[in-house]
């Protein structure tokens, strides 16, 4: 959930935190909450927008395609950082599982 504080915008930070089950769809809407007070402290933080919204969510084979109400395009470092985010929590809690974003049905890049 926390973006590196060094100079590689994609660097992720695991936290190991419960779900109330253990689905991408959970895993997914854990992350978008943010996290916790806790977490906070302990100087975790989130590139993705407050209020970020998970519209639908599908699997394909050993794909997951989740459709966001706003995730940027791009190559920006936020940008960078919001994807590899959604991407290391799918592949660290699904090994052997890809994740294809869109924003708004719009595939990001």
């Amino acid at each position: 959930m926390s973006a590196s504080g060094g100079a590689d915008c994609a660097a992720v930070e695991p936290l190991d935190r419960e779900v109330q089950s253990r689905t991408p769809e959970a895993v997914l809407r854990a992350l978008l909450d943010g996290p916790t007070s806790r977490e906070t402290l302990e100087g975790a933080y989130s590139a993705i927008d407050r209020g970020t919204k998970l519209v639908s969510i599908k699997e394909e084979g050993q794909t997951i395609i989740a459709d966001f109400s706003n995730i940027p395009d791009g190559d920006s470092c936020r940008a960078k950082s919001i994807h590899a985010q959604i991407e290391q929590s799918i592949s660290h809690n699904f090994p052997g599982k890809s994740i294809k974003i869109l924003s708004q049905g719009q595939p990001v890049k």
